[in-house]
C-alpha cells in the first residue's frame, strides 16, 4: 500500500492527470487495433510445426499494446483515488474510451481477415464486437432504471485477459471465435435479470426463469472462476493444432456463398 501510494504521489508530481492516463491508455488500445489489422490471422515466427497460417510477429505487438492499455485502464481510477479527484466525468471519460478501445480492437482484427477475402471471420470479428458491446450497454442503460446489473463471468477484465494471452500466444482467431459466443451468454443474464427488477418474476417464464437461477455466482479467483479461466485458455491454444479452422486458414461461408 505504501509503495502504491508512493508510485501515484510520483505521478501527481510530475502533473500527470487520470484522464490523460485514461487518453493514453486508448491510443495504446488503438495500436493494438492497427496491430491486428495487420496480423490477427498469423502466427508468430516461433510457432513449430507447420502450418497454413502467414507468419509474423504483428500479434506479439498487440500483445505489448493491450497489455499497456490494461495497465494503463488500472491506473487511471487509483490516481483519481489518491488524488481525490474522482468525478463522474472522469468516470464517463475513461467509459467512453473503453468502448472506442474495444472497438477499435474488433475493427482491426474485420480489415485484417476482409484484406484476406475471408468472410467466415469478418463475420466472427463482428459477432465478437456486438457482444462486447452489448455487454457493456445492457449494464449502463439498465442501471439507469436499476442496479445490480454488474454480473456475468464476461466482464471487461475477462474479456482483456483472453485478448493478451491470445495475442502473447499467437491465436488470436480463437479467442474472437470465444469471443463472438460466449459473451452472449452474459448478455442475457443481464438482461434478464434487469426484466426480473424491472418487470417482476411474473414476466419471466419458465425457461428464463430456470436460466437466471442456474447461472453460476461465482466471484472471481475462486477455484471454479479459475477452472473456467484456465480451461478457456488451454482451449485458445489448443484448438489451432487440432483443428485449423480455429486460426482462421478456412473461410466456410465464403466457400458457401461464392
Amino acid at each position: 500500500m505504501v509503495d502504491a501510494t508512493r508510485f501515484f504521489a510520483r505521478l501527481a508530481a510530475l502533473g500527470i492527470t487520470p484522464n490523460a492516463i485514461s487518453w493514453w491508455g486508448f491510443f495504446a488500445t488503438l495500436l493494438c487495433g492497427i496491430s491486428l489489422a495487420m496480423g490477427a490471422g498469423d502466427v508468430l515466427p516461433t510457432e513449430t510445426g507447420s502450418t497454413q497460417a502467414p507468419v509474423s510477429w504483428w500479434p506479439l505487438a498487440a500483445f505489448v499494446f493491450i497489455s499497456l492499455a490494461s495497465a494503463l485502464d488500472l491506473l487511471d481510477g487509483g490516481l483519481a483515488r489518491h488524488l481525490g479527484t474522482s468525478s463522474p466525468y472522469g468516470a464517463m471519460l475513461d467509459s467512453t474510451l473503453d468502448r472506442f478501445g474495444d472497438i477499435a480492437i474488433f475493427v482491426g482484427c474485420s480489415v485484417y481477415f476482409a484484406g484476406h477475402a475471408n468472410m467466415t471471420w469478418t463475420l466472427i470479428s463482428g459477432l465478437a464486437l456486438s457482444g462486447t458491446v452489448m455487454i457493456s450497454y445492457v449494464k449502463a442503460r439498465g442501471e439507469n432504471l436499476t442496479e445490480g446489473l454488474g454480473i456475468g463471468y464476461w466482464q471487461r477484465g475477462e474479456r482483456c485477459a483472453l485478448l493478451i494471452w491470445s495475442s502473447f500466444a499467437g491465436r488470436v482467431p480463437a479467442a474472437l471465435f470465444v469471443l463472438a459466443l460466449f459473451p452472449l451468454l452474459t448478455v442475457l443474464r443481464r438482461y434478464l435479470t434487469a426484466k426480473r427488477k424491472l418487470a417482476g418474476e411474473e414476466a419471466l417464464s419458465t425457461f428464463e426463469i430456470a436460466a437466471l437461477d442456474r447461472a453460476p455466482r461465482w466471484s472471481r479467483l475462486t477455484p471454479p472462476f479459475l477452472t473456467l479461466a484456465v480451461g478457456i485458455a488451454g482451449f485458445v491454444f489448443v484448438a489451432p493444432r487440432l483443428f485449423p479452422f480455429f486460426q482462421a486458414v478456412s473461410d466456410p461461408l465464403g466457400s458457401l456463398l461464392r
